[in-house]
């Protein structure tokens, strides 16, 4: 069958696309969860009436066997209502061939119709929509960001963590190597939270989603496994990562997959550039194997060496110079991290010790004082402080007990 495709006669209207769509003050936060609620709309068309989204295959076939009207690539419209309601007011005054590309069949009377982003209305009516959603999406995330009253038990143990959500995920990463993904890059999180929550219920991995009897057996599953992040592949997660809004067509898939394809990055790219890109093309749980957290704060290095540079310039912390001045052994290094990585969990100031309700206020207070620097040994020299207060500090693991901080990083700067 040969078909030849005319371009529909896009009149001199074009410059009235978006009267209809101009979007009243709404609550943002309303909008973004009505997305996905199902409404009874009528055809473009005609008056038959469908419920979407919950019917848009139904809605689709009825375009094409009563109309001849094809949408091409609907599942990049991110608002399928207001898309539906746009183009019902459109042409209930103008032609469909005076927008759509026209599809006329050499051996059949009968035209079909298509509508897509190839239109300049259309297109643009998406990328409108793309905007509204990211925008509600944005505020969303704004809110929960800014609210200190979050309050909730921890999924893996009975502390009951209070203040803001990101002290609620700082917990997870770092007392249990829960890596769900940086608060930066999460929406939706008392949602996630529930989630997850009901997956380990049902004593259900989180990670490769393999189902147990016990819940010890799955502990001991996830921590011999390193199970302690999400499927990637489950796309029932999508939806509580920033990154897949951010883009019409395009999640957290296509741009890691991009990012694979490129063979190398540029030269003048530093190591922290690198990471940082890696970390938020894919804005899913950031796998951190090998990298060092700060002591302070949760700036994430490529090295041991880059936490140490990171924190003399961030937190005027030069911890290579404060162990060599005051001598210190293997084990004091061992027992003075560890109580400062307790002190910033409890969000006590290691120097005052001032108690503060979230981490930002502390380290505003430790910088505007000058507190980042070495408390008296008496208070950080103590048996109880041999034991991490977090699992797997890597940190800790980079302390070399036989050469010592020092001649480590005098090797690392003969090198260099």
């Amino acid at each position: 069958m040969v078909v030849k495709i005319q371009v529909g006669k896009q009149n001199g209207e074009q410059g009235k696309f978006f009267g209809p769509l101009s979007f009243t003050e709404v609550d943002l936060e309303h909008y973004i969860h009505t997305l996905d609620v199902d409404e009874l709309l009528p055809c473009i068309l005609c008056e038959d009436k469908f419920v979407l989204p919950s019917k848009n295959k139904e809605f689709i076939e009825h375009l094409y066997d009563c109309h001849r009207l094809l949408i091409s690539d609907l599942h990049h419209i991110v608002d399928l209502k207001s898309y539906f309601r746009y183009w019902k007011d459109r042409f209930a005054s103008l032609p469909v061939t005076d927008v759509c590309h026209v599809i006329e069949q050499q051996f059949s009377s009968h035209s079909s119709y298509v509508l897509g982003a190839f239109v300049e209305e259309d297109k643009a009516l998406r990328e409108k929509l793309q905007r509204k959603r990211l925008e509600a999406v944005l505020a969303c995330q704004d809110r929960e960001r800014q609210d200190k009253t979050f309050s909730r038990e921890c999924l893996l143990c009975k502390t009951h963590l209070t203040g803001t959500r990101a002290n609620y995920f700082d917990h997870l990463a770092t007392i249990h190597n829960l890596k769900i993904g940086h608060p930066d890059n999460l929406v939706f999180t008392d949602e996630l939270i529930d989630k997850l929550q009901k997956t380990l219920e049902r004593l259900q991995c989180l990670y490769c989603e393999k189902y147990f009897k016990k819940r010890e057996s799955l502990k001991e599953h996830m921590r011999k496994k390193q199970h302690k992040s999400i499927n990637p592949d489950n796309k029932c997660y999508d939806k509580f990562y920033v990154v897949n809004y951010l883009e019409l067509g395009r999640n957290w898939r296509d741009i890691q997959a991009e990012k694979d394809s490129s063979s190398s990055y540029s030269e003048s790219d530093s190591e922290e550039e690198k990471i940082e890109t890696e970390k938020m093309a894919s804005g899913m749980p950031f796998d951190a194997t090998g990298t060092v957290t700060c002591l302070f704060c949760n700036e994430i290095s490529a090295s041991f060496e880059d936490a140490l540079e990171h924190m003399d310039s961030a937190h005027e912390f030069d911890y290579s110079q404060i162990v060599e001045d005051n001598h210190l052994s293997f084990y004091e290094q061992v027992k003075l991290v560890n109580y400062i990585r307790h002190q910033m969990y409890a969000l006590i100031c290691m120097k005052c010790h001032k108690l503060f309700q979230d981490r930002g206020d502390l380290l505003n207070h430790m910088t505007k004082e000058r507190h980042f620097m070495l408390p008296r040994k008496e208070v950080w020299n103590q048996p109880e402080y041999y034991f991490p207060t977090y699992e797997n500090d890597n940190f800790l693991c980079n302390l070399d007990a036989d050469e010592g901080i020092t001649k480590k990083m005098k090797t690392c700067s003969t090198h260099d």
